[in-house]
């Protein structure tokens, strides 16, 4: 006895549980979701230029097409990071990552704090890899400070990754390292380890003003000393470069850098 219902009977005098709702859907020929065995609209009727969803990661604004497929605007450059070839072309999305090279040494010290560079985009994270080195500041930006280590050749590597999540091509430098151990005549001084933390370890012959100096030249610690090994507690001192000078009571000065984390 359901108004509503499709075998409405208008003579019916007690509900027998036999209503049928199947008549109702989209009666609309134009409709993407036309029923033809449809007598009364549903009221659902799904059109052309409705909004729909493509499943495509790189479209905007995906909507019914004529023949009811669902497309939405993208790239149409295959060469661009956000190529979507089922799309309606724009290439107006089209978006790129540029290629260009790391700047900085090609060749260093391996007791030296490096600044490399690559041209930075607003918005791009930077992953760095390094071969006989560390990075020591900057990682995930396009300016980082590296400490090379050995005597033979680093590597240093970066891709940017812009911020619509597209991935440029690797650009890699070759590093030339050389050993900063300053030996003299008969007279060797080496400080270790190196880049330090802690506690730096000196070890030289003779009598000698030792003195260690901030990348600005300034003195932060000295002491005279003779044929031992010397212990710094560089801990209580800011990270960077520092230089270590030895000054004999006769003959040249020598220096070793040294770089504190």
């Amino acid at each position: 006895m359901d108004y509503w219902a499709c075998n409405y009977d208008v003579n019916a005098t007690e509900e027998d549980g036999s209503c049928t709702y199947d008549c109702y859907g989209c009666i609309n020929p134009n409709a993407c979701n036309f029923d033809e065995d449809a007598t009364l609209d549903g009221g659902g009727c799904i059109m052309p230029g409705d909004a729909c969803d493509d499943g495509l990661d790189f479209t905007i604004e995906d909507f019914l097409q004529e023949d009811c497929t669902c497309n939405g605007y993208g790239c149409g450059d295959p060469e661009a990071c956000n190529y979507a070839p089922n799309s309606i072309t724009d290439n107006d999305l089209c978006n790129y990552v540029g290629n260009y090279g790391i700047t900085g040494l090609l060749s260093a010290s391996n007791s030296m704090l490096v600044s490399y560079s690559y041209p930075n985009t607003t918005g791009s994270t930077y992953l760095w890899s390094i071969t006989n080195g560390d990075i020591t500041n900057g990682e995930g930006t396009s300016e980082i400070e590296v400490v090379w280590w050995g005597d033979a050749a680093g590597m240093l590597c970066v891709v940017e990754t812009n911020i619509y999540g597209c991935e440029g091509n690797i650009s890699c430098i070759n590093v030339s390292i050389i050993n900063s151990v300053d030996e003299l005549g008969e007279v060797r001084m080496l400080a270790y380890p190196n880049p330090v933390t802690d506690m730096l370890h000196i070890v030289f012959e003779g009598r000698y003003e030792i003195k260690m100096r901030d990348v600005l030249g300034r003195l932060v610690w000295s002491a005279t000393a003779l044929d031992e090994v010397i212990d710094i507690n560089v801990s209580i001192y800011q990270r960077g470069l520092y230089t270590i000078e030895l000054t004999p009571e006769i003959g040249p000065v020598r220096f070793n850098k040294i770089l504190i984390n």
